[in-house]
């Protein structure tokens, strides 16, 4: 009985679905998905590279939603600026800088805390903290892999109130229905520590 499998196709304009004649059920890796998603002729994810070029050490990929975010069209001057610091913050994961990473305090974080996981822990959405200038962004995501990190959607800090409102609950399921929509036979990577989830230059927070 044929059955139906996923497999990346590397050549152009063949079919992502095929009929596998052997009878077996094959589906792509994780990171065969993300290649898959960031292919031109159906591009829902792009690999955030450096603001100055070169080749990325760690694998931040956007959605469309965060590529609009950071490489335009914007709505006025302030949001260019704004989005250009943005970018910069993301250099900091991007050319692996030493970042603060932290698991298990969703609601005091210390000022120097880069990426955090946020509450509920099981659920394995997490923000990258753009504090400055005025005003801060936050970019949600899941891990995929080791430095591996699907950033999804993101609000400006202020609208989502404290810790655990509403808000913040919004944008957590946005997260998870991106996640979703892209990857719904995958769970989002679970580590045990910082560095199974930032493999090098992460302290814990």
């Amino acid at each position: 009985m044929l059955r139906i499998y996923l497999r990346l196709r590397i050549s152009q304009n063949i079919a992502r679905y095929d009929i596998a004649p052997t009878g077996e059920l094959t589906y792509m890796s994780i990171h065969q998905e993300i290649a898959y998603w960031c292919d031109p002729s159906h591009q829902e994810l792009f690999l955030i590279k450096p603001t100055l070029g070169g080749e990325p050490l760690r694998f931040p990929y956007g959605t469309r939603e965060i590529n609009r975010l950071i490489e335009g069209p914007w709505a006025d001057e302030a949001e260019e600026i704004r989005s250009g610091k943005l970018w910069e913050d993301f250099d900091r994961f991007v050319e692996e800088r030493l970042i603060g990473v932290s698991l298990d305090s969703p609601y005091k974080k210390p000022k120097d805390t880069y990426l955090a996981r946020l509450d509920p822990g099981r659920d394995e959405v997490w923000e990258i903290r753009s504090r400055a200038p005025k005003p801060g962004i936050r970019v949600f995501g899941r891990f995929a892999d080791t430095d591996h990190l699907i950033l999804t959607n993101w609000e400006y800090r202020d609208p989502l109130g404290g810790p655990g409102s509403k808000e913040f609950e919004i944008e957590m399921r946005k997260c998870k229905a991106g996640w979703r929509k892209r990857f719904p036979t995958y769970d989002p990577y679970t580590g045990g520590s910082a560095h199974e989830y930032v493999s090098k230059a992460a302290f814990p927070v």
